[in-house]
């Protein structure tokens, strides 16, 4: 017989034991009566097979009724010993490999026949693992467990309706705050555009009571440059109506001094004219003499005192 068919051979009494229910009567040591799966393994080996037996308490453990009721440490050594059993996957597969090898006599096409489901769900499996970030979700609900101090599912699950509730309530109080802060801002909003027109109208009426400023400040200053005209022709006036009043009185001396002289001249006049004359005319003469006398000083004393 050629070598391939022996191995096709092989791989059919494969699965004929295999459709038999698993028992591989051509093994050594694998599978024994009143035994179990791993007997006569090594330490290493035999914790493998632990931690599948964990894993497999652990799904059986999660998929009964009860499990909501599992402390927090039991969950979290359910947590941590699922993640050892994803993580030993490469060893287990190794670890298969050797014990097929040793206890079998099946070739290596059939032993990879063999182990390829076990490795295609190994990596699955590990593959699955990571999708979920490893078991950090859990292992961050945990942590929020303990430092809140809630120890099971029930527990968990009421804090969350709490939580809800109050969050309910928190979202109305937002609700309500938002919609007293949006009446606040319009309020604002509708003072500050009075605030800003009264503030225009009070800029407009400041510039127009500073152009009326400017326009008065103007004026003041022509006023005061009319002023100061109208001192300095005052002055002037003041000062050419005394040098009028010293000339007028000047003059008012000359003439009565020249009246005076006309006077003199006249009397003297007289007085020869009176030596010439006949006697018998001199009281009549010196009637009318004293007549222009008289009439002269009442003249004089019009003049020193007018008015």
């Amino acid at each position: 017989m050629s070598q391939q068919s022996k191995k096709n051979a092989e791989h059919m009494e494969w699965e004929q034991q295999e459709g038999d229910g698993g028992n591989n009567r051509g093994s050594k040591g694998i599978v024994e009566e009143g035994g179990k799966w791993g007997d006569g393994l090594e330490p290493e080996e035999q914790d493998v097979l632990e931690a599948a037996e964990k894993s497999r308490k652990s799904a059986a453990t999660l998929g009964d009724g009860n499990s909501t009721q599992v402390s927090l440490r039991e969950r979290k050594k359910l947590v941590l010993a699922f993640a050892e059993f994803v993580g030993s996957g490469e060893k287990l597969m190794e670890d298969m490999r050797e014990q097929i090898y040793r206890y079998t006599n099946l070739t290596a096409r059939v032993r990879d026949v063999v182990l390829k489901p076990v490795q295609q769900f190994v990596e699955q499996l590990a593959k699955r693992h990571r999708e979920l970030d490893s078991g950090k979700w859990e292992r961050i609900v945990m942590r929020m467990m303990r430092d809140h101090g809630i120890e099971n599912f029930s527990e968990l699950q009421a804090a969350i309706s709490g939580a809800g509730r109050k969050e309910r309530v928190a979202d109305e109080e937002v609700e309500k705050s938002d919609n007293e802060w949006k009446f606040l801002q319009e309020n604002w909003e509708r003072q500050n555009d009075e605030l800003r027109q009264r503030l225009e109208k009070a800029r407009a009426e400041a510039e127009d009571l500073q152009l009326q400023l400017d326009a008065v400040q103007i004026e003041k200053e022509g006023c005061e440059k009319e002023m100061e005209r109208l001192e300095r022709a005052w002055k002037l006036e003041r000062k050419t109506a005394k040098e009028l009043r010293q000339m007028m009185e000047q003059s008012t001396g000359a003439l009565q001094e020249a009246r005076n002289t006309i006077g003199r001249f006249e009397r003297i006049i007289e007085c020869m004219a009176r030596a010439r004359e006949p006697k018998e005319r001199r009281p009549a003469q010196n009637a009318i003499e004293a007549i222009d006398m008289e009439r002269d000083s009442d003249e004089s004393r019009e003049m020193e005192y007018p008015g």
